[in-house]
């Protein structure tokens, strides 16, 4: 299971030959954002799943770490975009609700995040 807080790095590490995934990524987020509503930017489900849909090649999953009552997940759900979570030859990234939330809040940790810094 990997661990990231720099989406586009951990990407780049498990997939170094790919070189145009941030302009891919723009490119399918700009359509899916031109194609549906834009999402509700304080809920921090909905910020994930703009997140998660930067990368359609990465299965992500949310966490709380600050709940150690929850197992399973934020608010007692994976929230698992993408298929074959932590298989050989899949990207698979655990992202923590705390981060979504310091995203929200700090448009500079946001971007890094993305790896766009």
């Amino acid at each position: 299971m990997l661990i990231s807080s720099n989406v586009q790095s951990a990407y780049q590490w498990a997939q170094p030959q790919k070189t145009s995934v941030r302009s891919a990524a723009k490119t399918f987020s700009s359509e899916v954002l031109s194609n549906t509503q834009v999402s509700d930017q304080n809920d921090p489900v909905a910020v994930y799943q703009d997140l998660c849909a930067e990368f359609p090649d990465i299965t992500f999953r949310m966490e709380d770490k600050t709940r150690p009552d929850s197992e399973i997940g934020y608010k007692n759900s994976l929230h698992q975009v993408g298929k074959n979570f932590g298989e050989p030859g899949q990207y698979s990234i655990c992202i923590d609700v705390s981060v979504i939330r310091q995203m929200q809040q700090n448009p500079e940790y946001a971007e890094k995040v993305r790896g766009e810094r």
